[in-house]
């Protein structure tokens, strides 16, 4: 038998409650701590052994972790050192107005001392666009995203090189490399007129091309071709049977021939076999290519032709096809087409 949801309700109360209690939000938040302070203090040590990069990026991940100001003076500094003055700069500024709200006078004017000297190091980048901002436009510098306000200010930025790639709705995707120079430094940056997206030609390595359906005239031209290469094929195999028919008048007598004239007798039969064969298919071909050429309407008009027309003109199209099969002693040609 089911019990209420009352009743339900009443049992699994204790697990919500022991759940959500503030002890198991404690015991997560002394993890964090923990790690923090762990990572606090080999960045330290890191830092008295030179290794500048390692130890700024302990001191960023103790900070995720367990926000502190004394942290975070910690890697302005640290980042200063490693020659990041604008991600110094920007966590300098940032200590300066925690330290004031937590009335700590001595640590925010220590800050602002270092935000101040810092500025004047600092590199700045200016993006300009041409012709003005797309619409909603973005500018990703790295793994940073600016809006369009940005254009024309002066963004600082830590020296080293950066992919800049700039999109906006309904545009093609602008993208460039650039690199920052050690400060004090500017560097301009002029982002073109962003096309529209609906003017780019799909990059299909030039298959559209190659896989075009062929015109009748084409195709006919095509069948033409085949169709002299075909007879050109049935008159050299017609002269090789008259050669094997002298050689075996000369190894055969009556009906008893040598192994040169039983060898020369296959051969001629299959020549004579493929050279019917040939003729056949290359009077096809001509004649279908003919009625292809003759018949097929000169283009007018070239402009992108609507599905309907594009349907119409699949179904003009016409296809020629030859499937040989040859055995000693035996040759067969299978034709077929469809127009």
């Amino acid at each position: 038998m089911r019990e209420r949801a009352p009743a339900v309700a009443m049992r699994l109360a204790p697990v919500l409650l022991a759940l959500c209690s503030p002890g198991v939000a404690r015991a997560q938040g002394a993890v964090e701590k923990a790690a923090a302070e762990a990572l606090f203090r080999e960045a330290r040590a890191l830092l008295e052994e030179g290794k500048t990069s390692e130890a700024c990026a302990k001191f960023a991940e103790s900070q995720r972790l367990e926000p502190k100001l004394g942290t975070l003076l910690n890697l302005a500094s640290c980042h200063e050192e490693e020659g990041k003055m604008a991600s110094a700069w920007a966590e300098f500024n940032q200590a300066a107005g925690l330290a004031t709200t937590a009335k700590q006078e001595a640590r925010a004017d220590f800050a602002r001392t270092r935000a101040a000297e810092l500025e004047t190091k600092l590199s700045r980048v200016v993006f300009q666009a041409a012709g003005g901002a797309a619409p909603e436009m973005t500018i990703r510098i790295g793994d940073k995203q600016l809006g369009a306000a940005t254009l024309g200010s002066k963004i600082p930025l830590d020296p080293g090189p950066y992919q800049v790639e700039v999109t906006a709705p309904g545009k093609q995707r602008w993208a460039t490399q650039i690199q920052v120079p050690a400060g004090p430094a500017s560097l301009d940056v002029s982002i073109p007129a962003l096309e529209d997206a609906s003017s780019a030609a799909p990059d299909d390595g030039g298959l559209a091309a190659i896989f075009t359906p062929p015109t009748r005239r084409t195709m006919g031209l095509v069948a033409m071709g085949v169709g002299v290469v075909g007879v050109g094929l049935g008159t050299y195999l017609g002269v090789r049977t008259f050669v094997q028919k002298g050689t075996i008048s000369e190894h055969c007598t009556g009906r008893y021939c040598d192994q040169e004239g039983l060898d020369a007798s296959d051969d001629a039969h299959t020549s004579a076999g493929l050279s019917t064969v040939a003729f056949i298919a290359g009077g096809v071909f001509l004649a279908g290519g003919a009625v292809l050429y003759l018949t097929a309407k000169p283009a007018k008009d070239t402009s992108p032709p609507t599905k309907s027309a594009a349907s119409a003109r699949h179904r003009q199209g016409a296809t020629l096809w030859v499937s040989p099969n040859v055995a000693p002693g035996h040759a067969a040609l299978g034709l077929g087409g469809r127009w």
